[in-house]
């Protein structure tokens, strides 16, 4: 226990602390905790506040490692950046109802703390208030947060569910980045932007569920989210910033289906870096001209795969790419060549002319499943060449002696 004669206090501020005790109970008439007052003892694991304390100052209690529990009173209205950074011991602190400011990164390296509850009159998280709390669990906040700062949760990284509140309107840049094990996440209404780097590295990702206001998506916002299938971005979306998919090295490695609902949707230099071509594009009020390769055939794939499997669509999604299709034909003949549903669609709206017959059956030879579809629309559809025609007899021989060899 610590007595009085070891703290020097000037006008109600503790300027000073000369004991050496691990367990300190400040004495009564302390209003304000000066900036670094107990940072750096090592040995300090308990600290009692008097009621009346109403600011606990700047660095107060950083890198006291060992400290492991501190009883703030009802009193206490602010506290103020870095108060308890690098406290590695703490497991819990209860934050009173009268609280109204939490400063940058007052909790962060507090890798004990397993829970916070956030109180109601705080509306903002400051930056990195919790970066790198890698053992927070849970996290509760009343439904009076609009902001959450830059890295505010950067690095939590057995933070696996939370329910940010209807009131949240913005998130700075890196906010959840590296929460890998966050597993499913719906994004206030009220959101408009994720910033760049977001939720870069939540790789345990598998649900993500994005607001219909929502207007740009930033930069690596998405990037190494691993387990992440699906994603539908909402029509009001008009920005894909640069690398959305993708933080450095890492991509969205599971995504396999992409929607993209916008109408005028800018995409930034490389926005689908790190997503292969196996990925399903749809975009059901854009033309499929105004993505990048490898994602414009994807998109066109994708629809052919659709209309093949029966899925309905609106009639505004069916006459934008058979548009693009028509005008794009010579272009979509590599496509064709994969994707057997592209050529049937072709064919069922009766886009291939007599004269590219000759150039696709020549591009499809060795292909039977392709050839038989060419010729059997050439035969309903036109007369056939003589090139046309002996393509046909060799078809016919070469299914004869694949019948006989099987």
């Amino acid at each position: 226990m610590s007595g009085n004669s070891d703290f020097v206090i000037e006008n109600g501020v503790l300027v000073k602390y000369n004991g050496s005790s691990g367990d300190v109970t400040v004495p009564e008439g302390v209003r304000v905790l000066s900036h670094r007052v107990f940072a750096g003892r090592k040995n300090l694991t308990s600290v009692r506040l008097p009621e009346g304390v109403e600011t606990v100052g700047s660095s107060v209690f950083q890198n006291c490692t060992s400290l492991q529990k501190v009883e703030l009173p009802a009193s206490v209205t602010a506290i103020d950046g870095w108060a308890f950074d690098g406290c590695s011991a703490l497991r819990e602190i209860c934050l009173p109802a009268a609280l109204t400011y939490v400063g940058d990164n007052a909790f962060s390296g507090c890798t004990s703390l397993e829970q916070i509850e956030i109180p109601s009159l705080i509306t903002s998280l400051s930056s990195n208030i919790f970066r790198d709390c890698t053992c927070l669990q849970s996290i509760h906040f009343a439904d009076t947060i609009t902001y959450i700062g830059d890295g505010a949760f950067y690095n939590c990284r057995n933070l696996s569910e939370i329910t940010l509140p209807d009131s949240l309107k913005v998130m700075g840049k890196e906010a959840f980045r590296s929460c890998s094990s966050l597993t499913e996440l719906t994004i206030s209404a009220g959101v408009t932007e994720l910033p760049e780097a977001c939720f870069a590295g939540c790789s345990a990702l598998v649900k993500l569920t994005l607001p219909e206001g929502l207007e740009i998506i930033g930069s690596s916002a998405l990037g190494g989210c691993a387990a992440l299938a699906e994603l539908d971005i909402p029509e009001q979306v008009y920005k894909l910033s640069t690398y959305a998919f993708c933080d450095i090295w890492h991509g969205c490695d599971s995504l396999r289906r992409l929607t993209i609902r916008g109408t005028q949707v800018r995409f930034g230099k490389d926005a689908f870096f790190k997503l292969g071509p196996e990925v399903e594009i749809i975009l059901t009020q854009m033309s499929p001209a105004k993505l990048p390769e490898p994602q414009r055939s994807a998109a066109v794939r994708t629809f052919a795969r659709q209309i093949a499997a029966g899925e309905e669509l609106t009639a505004r999604h069916r006459e934008i790419y058979l548009k693009y299709i028509k005008k794009s034909l010579k272009g979509l003949c590599d496509i064709v060549l994969q994707t057997p549903e592209l050529l049937r669609l072709m064919l069922q709206e009766k886009m291939i002319s007599s004269t590219d017959l000759d150039g696709l059956l020549a591009r499809v030879a060795g292909k039977p499943e392709l050839t038989a579809m060419l010729l059997d629309y050439q035969q309903t559809q036109f007369k056939f060449t003589p090139a046309q025609r002996q393509i046909k007899q060799e078809h016919e021989l070469q299914t004869q002696m694949d019948l006989l060899l099987s």
